[in-house]
């Protein structure tokens, strides 16, 4: 079917495509290279589940010196920009919420509070294989005040 379009396009336009054809022809027939979406996909998934990255924002905020019983975060993968070519991504917005054990040392004279958080974030990724990203660097962007608005 692509050579039947190539066919109607005149001689440099029909050499040119005809080279991408070539070029990229593995890459569109067999599927074997990862689509934007998928690795949007994996990016926000493996945002949301990275226990080093969340233990980092919890370490950053202010007050300090607290427990944490559950922390979540959420990442639509739309809200992901990917350079594919420089292997970079941009999270425009997601969210983190956590609840805070203050005072966690004082036994019963602790209390809970809860941190909620919109967040922004940056970083670098590699393949892991065909099928697989993996993340090699990110930044988060949050407020870190646990009580500021």
């Amino acid at each position: 079917m692509l050579l039947n379009i190539v066919r109607g396009f005149g001689i440099h336009w029909r050499r040119l495509l005809l080279a991408l054809l070539n070029t990229f022809g593995n890459t569109f027939n067999n599927r074997s290279a990862m689509i934007l979406d998928e690795i949007r996909e994996q990016l926000a998934n493996k945002i949301m589940i990275d226990l080093d990255v969340w233990n980092d924002v919890l370490n950053d905020t202010t007050p300090g010196n607290y427990g944490c019983n559950h922390w979540d975060a959420s990442v639509d993968y739309q809200d992901i920009y990917v350079n594919i070519p420089e292997r970079t991504f941009v999270v425009n917005s997601g969210s983190f919420s956590a609840n805070l054990v203050m005072g966690a040392s004082k036994g019963e004279h602790s209390f809970n509070e809860n941190y909620s958080k919109p967040f922004s974030a940056n970083g670098k990724f590699d393949f892991k294989n065909s099928k697989e990203i993996i993340i090699t660097e990110i930044s988060i962007d949050i407020d870190s005040d646990i009580y500021g608005g």
